[in-house]
């Protein structure tokens, strides 16, 4: 996993400067440098070629116009693959050389709230109050068993809980061999006879 990060220059001094930094770290292997001069041949690119160039190293085409355009005004760009867990270190680098807006805003990050009340959905930015009857069902597209009540929580809730309905209809002690499954009108896997002591 990768993160891209792109900083505009205002000259070529600048960008190169930035550029040799990065260099000096064997993290950034994927960095790139452009600028409205081919570094081979000295002459003039056009944004195309530029905007071309930019998608070559997998920046998006909405941004490599923008960047494009801006390379073409004569400022030049440095972009780099940062891998994960060395982006913070890229970004501290880029950002030492004196970047300039390079006309595409920052993405808004929101910032992450943690509730220790509600910590599953907090980890995982849900809603803890829901206005749909089978949230699950809502939120993975899988239909439910049952559309009432859930069978597990009618029959064991009342167990789990401390109160003694359950014992009403059905005995903690029994003669029966398969309570468990009589209960829930499930078949036995075997039909082997067990000796009951009377």
């Amino acid at each position: 996993m990768v993160q891209t990060l792109c900083r505009m220059y205002p000259t070529n001094a600048e960008a190169e400067a930035a550029f040799a930094e990065l260099g000096r770290y064997t993290d950034y292997e994927d960095k790139f440098l452009f600028s409205a001069t081919d570094p081979a041949t000295g002459s003039a690119l056009t944004r195309d070629a530029v905007e071309k160039a930019m998608m070559g190293a997998f920046i998006p085409r909405a941004e490599a116009q923008v960047y494009a355009a801006r390379v073409a005004a004569g400022h030049s760009l440095v972009a780099v693959h940062a891998p994960f867990g060395t982006a913070l270190t890229a970004t501290t680098i880029l950002d030492r050389h004196g970047p300039i807006d390079s006309g595409i805003p920052a993405p808004a990050y929101e910032p992450y709230q943690y509730d220790p009340r509600t910590p599953f959905s907090s980890v995982l930015w849900l809603p803890t109050l829901s206005k749909t009857r089978l949230p699950f069902q809502k939120v993975t597209g899988l239909p439910t068993l049952t559309e009432g009540p859930a069978l597990m929580t009618r029959l064991l809730g009342p167990l789990l809980t401390g109160t003694k309905v359950f014992t009403t209809f059905m005995p903690m002690l029994t003669r029966d061999r398969t309570p468990f499954s009589n209960l829930l009108n499930l078949p036995t896997l075997t039909e082997k006879k067990f000796f009951v002591r009377p």
